[in-house]
């Protein structure tokens, strides 16, 4: 489906209201409620709380982490909050850490990625959702050569003395003409420690290689971040580290430190550019728990539709679209080309948040992925998208976002092809090919319906 966005009239269509798997072109749905609700310049502020106030140093009880849901709250944040309690006065804490991720409580896994990956996993994208996560519920190592090849590479966690990761194995340092070959796999152990098991090797003189894995639990990890920020900052905790579900820590609790996050409209920038399904999702249930009380994503998603005016009608939900997720990992999901094409319409007439979404969106000639390499000038200079890939239970290729036509007029877009179980692979270069010369053809175009 292709649109003028300046009156809505249709430039070309092709069965553009069959409901397909969407893939990650559901992150725009996500985005463009995000910014009506929030506003670009939203910051997700987190915190840390005690029921005293520090004397001589000393914090007398507990020190609560309240998990405020931020969908990019890193480690480096949490090192900076850290330094805030330091110059609060905290030298030393008699009680225990608590890590609350009460605002949303536990959420249960929704798609196979993740309920496959609390046991272990080989990849980034499927880390566990908590209100008190951070790293987008993933944990990252440093891979770097010896001096000599044979000897054993320097593998290093971020941070380095962070507890509950277990290293096994070693990458071995190459000869500066080999092939970076390196494997990082997690598996948990019955204890909960998340075992990250090591082997390949990495060519000598090579640069410096990170790799993220997702963890089993995410509160749970960013306690063992935070005990170690506060050891390294020269903060004694006297106790351990326990997880709460708390609806409401309660007014006892008093704000000793705080950090604001990035604003809503880079944190979408980072969600789009690098289709990050951890950020989806948890900005999905901030749009929605209030309304639903639900942290299951089948639902929030649902209710996503209900605030972009696009719930399903009558009794009969099936009969309309289908989101069962923000990030697209959920295959019951169901939307058309029409559809997606109508959420970005709408933020294109809301003048005020339409330059933070089209930001976040990638323009060919700039993207670092490969997949929209080629093609003409007007293809890489006049395309702002979001891809959609996926290859389970059959292949995904989607696109989606706007262009400029050939008489400086806006347009709409989206493409969404999918396998069917006789016919399951979508092939990747003969799919996107063909997807570009249409809209290469529709570029060169006057932008008038035909």
């Amino acid at each position: 489906m292709v649109v003028r966005l300046r009156d809505g009239a249709p430039i070309a269509g092709h069965a553009a209201d069959r409901r397909l798997i969407p893939a990650s072109l559901s992150k725009l749905f996500v985005a463009v409620a995000a910014l009506e609700h929030f506003g670009p310049e939203h910051r997700f502020r987190t915190g840390l709380h005690a029921r005293t106030a520090p004397d001589d140093g000393i914090l007398s009880g507990d020190l609560l982490f309240r998990g405020s849901g931020d969908p990019d709250l890193g480690t480096e944040q949490l090192r900076t909050l850290v330094a805030r309690l330091r110059q609060a006065g905290v030298q030393r804490i008699t009680g225990a850490l608590i890590i609350d991720e009460g605002r949303f409580g536990a959420i249960a896994c929704r798609t196979k990625d993740r309920c496959d990956a609390r046991t272990g996993s080989r990849f980034a994208f499927d880390g566990p959702l908590s209100a008190a996560g951070i790293d987008h519920g993933t944990v990252e190592i440093a891979v770097r050569p010896a001096s000599r090849p044979g000897q054993p590479a320097s593998v290093a966690l971020m941070p380095p003395s962070i507890s509950g990761i277990v290293l096994t194995g070693s990458v071995e340092t190459l000869p500066a003409d080999a092939r970076l070959r390196f494997r990082v796999e997690r598996r948990t152990d019955a204890d909960g420690n998340d075992v990250l098991g090591l082997d390949g090797g990495i060519p000598l003189g090579h640069a410096t290689v990170r790799r993220s894995r997702s963890v089993s639990n995410a509160a749970r990890h960013t306690g063992c971040v935070l005990r170690a920020l506060l050891r390294d900052a020269g903060i004694a905790l006297e106790g351990g580290v326990r997880i709460t579900n708390l609806d409401a820590p309660g007014d006892d609790w008093r704000l000793l430190a705080a950090i604001d996050g990035t604003p809503l409209a880079a944190q979408l920038r980072r969600m789009l550019h690098f289709s990050n399904n951890y950020m989806a999702d948890m900005l999905t249930l901030h749009l929605t728990h209030g309304a639903t009380g639900s942290t299951d994503l089948d639902v929030a998603g649902m209710r996503l539709l209900t605030a972009l005016d696009m719930a399903p009608a009558g009794d009969a939900p099936e009969a309309g679209p289908i989101l069962h997720s923000g990030s697209g990992l959920s295959v019951s999901s169901r939307l058309s080309a029409r559809e997606v094409v109508a959420v970005l319409a709408r933020a294109y007439r809301r003048h005020a948040l339409f330059p933070a979404l089209l930001g976040g969106l990638t323009v060919p000639l700039y993207a670092d992925s490969g997949q929209l390499d080629g093609g003409s000038a007007a293809w890489n200079t006049r395309l702002a998208v979001k891809t959609g890939w996926l290859s389970e239970p059959v292949g995904v290729r989607a696109l989606a976002g706007y262009l400029r036509l050939s008489d400086d007029d806006w347009g709409a877009f989206a493409v969404i092809v999918n396998g069917t179980s006789r016919h399951p692979r979508v092939p990747r270069t003969a799919t996107l090919t063909a997807l570009r010369q249409d809209l290469e053809a529709l570029l060169s175009s006057s932008g008038s319906g035909e």
